[in-house]
């Protein structure tokens, strides 16, 4: 239960350890706290799309479900992924940020890390903003020589295509096809239920502890043999998934690794603007690309 009880403080109690900073920035610890009146459903009834008390019936019903919340209501999305070694060393991490409103404007802030097969496996940090029809790009990368070199690109609305090609995936993965990958790999079960954040909502906890479907599991996120899982998030009755962490053993290259990756949407008013260094981008913009920092 311990597991559970993190993922209620990360997701129902507003904890900052999905803050996504500085590349070098250390993660933060995160301290569980006890589930107050937390009870294990019985029963078969239906909880939310997809999800009875059971458990996770219906990942695509659930995935279509968590996709409408965040295509129709502001919200924040953090999204962490971490690799490591046996040893504890870590290969390489990725962070994001981002604000996004149902009418296409984002803003975004994305931090890569060693070893990641991004931007030259060089650290960087690559802000984006749209208004839904164009897109500015500024990263930052640090060089083997310690100096930092900027890039901008624009992608004018004709190249942007409302976000609907490559660049949409950078602050908004799929949504569906995200859920959809991750509960369609495991069995996940309903370990207890919490009152949600606005009245009459309840929010529901689930965990996993076994890759069902290593194969798919494989295929989507890069890494073979994916082994040792574990599942913990939460997801309301309305089917918006508001959170989990996901970890597992995995093979990489021929090396043993350990994959963590963190989620967190909170579906609430954001504020998106258009950055200062917009007409920058603009008039430095490399142009013709589609850039080198693609989604995590």
């Amino acid at each position: 239960m311990r597991g559970v009880a993190v993922v209620l403080c990360l997701l129902l109690a507003g904890c900052s350890g999905f803050a996504a900073t500085d590349p070098g920035a250390e993660t933060p610890t995160v301290t569980a706290v006890p589930l107050e009146g937390a009870a294990t459903p019985t029963g078969g009834g239906t909880l939310a799309p997809g999800v009875t008390e059971e458990g996770v019936t219906s990942p695509l019903l659930l995935a279509r479900a968590h996709a409408v919340a965040v295509e129709t209501r502001e919200h924040s999305f953090v999204h962490q992924w971490r690799v490591a070694y046996a040893n504890g060393t870590v290969r390489g991490e990725v962070r994001q940020r981002a604000a996004v409103v149902p009418d296409g404007a984002f803003t975004a802030n994305l931090s890569v890390r060693g070893r990641t097969g991004i931007v030259g496996n060089r650290p960087t940090v690559a802000e984006f903003w749209s208004n839904g029809t164009e897109m500015v790009e500024r990263a930052r990368t640090t060089q083997l020589d310690g100096n930092t070199t900027v890039r901008y690109i624009y992608l004018p609305s004709e190249q942007y295509a409302g976000g609907s090609g490559f660049y949409n995936s950078l602050r908004r993965p799929k949504p569906w096809l995200d859920l959809y990958v991750v509960f369609a790999s495991v069995d996940a079960k309903i370990a207890a239920r919490q009152a949600g954040d606005r009245p009459g909502q309840t929010v529901y906890l689930f965990e996993a502890t076994d890759v069902t479907e290593p194969d798919a599991l494989a295929a989507a996120t890069g890494f073979a043999d994916p082994r040792n899982l574990t599942l913990v998030g939460a997801v309301t009755d309305e089917g918006a998934v508001r959170g989990y962490r996901l970890t597992f053993d995995a093979t990489l290259d021929g090396e043993p690794v350990e994959v963590t990756r963190d989620v967190r949407y909170d579906f609430r008013d954001v504020t998106v603007e258009r950055p200062e260094w917009y007409e920058t981008a603009i008039n430095e913009s490399i142009g013709g690309s589609r850039g080198s920092v693609p989604s995590p």
